[in-house]
This record gives structure tokens, sequence and C-alpha cells, in this order.
């Protein structure tokens, strides 16, 4: 059995976060190269990007916790920004909370979503071809 066009959604969906996860994380172990607990940190944070990919199931809560929690810490920093703080940091404060919210949201509500990783647990590839003689 094929991948259903809202698992291959889904799978865009999960990839796409794993993605940005993985460069901002490698972005922060270039910026902070010599503090080993932060680089040890990213590299965890590394390894649950990929098992999130891979359909790793409760990495699809653990993950949009994360972003709720995230989120949070977003909201607080835009309330906590002074008179004096760059345009930049409240346009980065913004932008986070939205993909925050936007990513979260997709990961628990997402039906492409929920195909993707049922398709995983299942072990439905998406190049699997039905065996001979037997109909789908």
């Amino acid at each position: 059995m094929k991948h259903s066009a809202k698992a291959r959604e889904g799978k865009i969906i999960v990839v796409s976060i794993a993605t940005l996860s993985i460069i901002a994380n490698v972005v922060i172990i270039i910026i902070l190269f010599a503090n080993p607990l932060r680089i040890f940190q990213a590299v965890i944070r590394i390894a649950f990007a990929i098992a999130l990919v891979r359909g790793v199931m409760w990495m699809r809560y653990f993950y949009a916790v994360g972003m709720a929690l995230a989120a949070l810490v977003a909201i607080h920093g835009l309330y906590s920004v002074t008179n004096d703080t760059s345009d930049f940091l409240i346009l980065f404060y913004m932008i986070s909370l939205a993909y925050y919210i936007a990513a979260g949201v997709l990961l628990i509500f997402s039906k492409g979503v929920s195909e993707y990783f049922y398709e995983k647990a299942n072990g439905i590839r998406e190049d699997a071809i039905p065996p001979p003689g037997r109909f789908w």
C-alpha cells in the first residue's frame, strides 16, 4: 500500500519542522562552540528531530508540548521588551511565536501528520509494492 496523499502532506510538515529544528541547533553549536553543555543539548535536540522524522510516536507529543512551552517563552519575551529594545528582537519573538504555535497545532491536529505517524508505526513505506496476486 502506498502512502496516501494525507500521509505525504504529514511527511512534509514533519520533515519541515525537524529540518528547521536541526538548522537552528547547528547554528547554536556553531555560535556556542565553547560551551559543552549547550552543545550537548543541541546534539540531543538534533537526535530528537531525527526521531520525529523516523516516526517515533511519543516524539510527536514531546515536540508539541515543547512548542507550547517555547510559545510561552516567546510571549514572555514579547512582554519583557523595553523601549530601547531593537525592532529586530521584537520581530524575532513574533516570528518565533507564530512558528511555535503553528508547529504545535499541526503536530497535534493535522490529519496528515496523524496519517504519517500511523503509516510509520505500521511499517507502510512510501515505495511499498503489494505482493503479487494480492489487491488492496
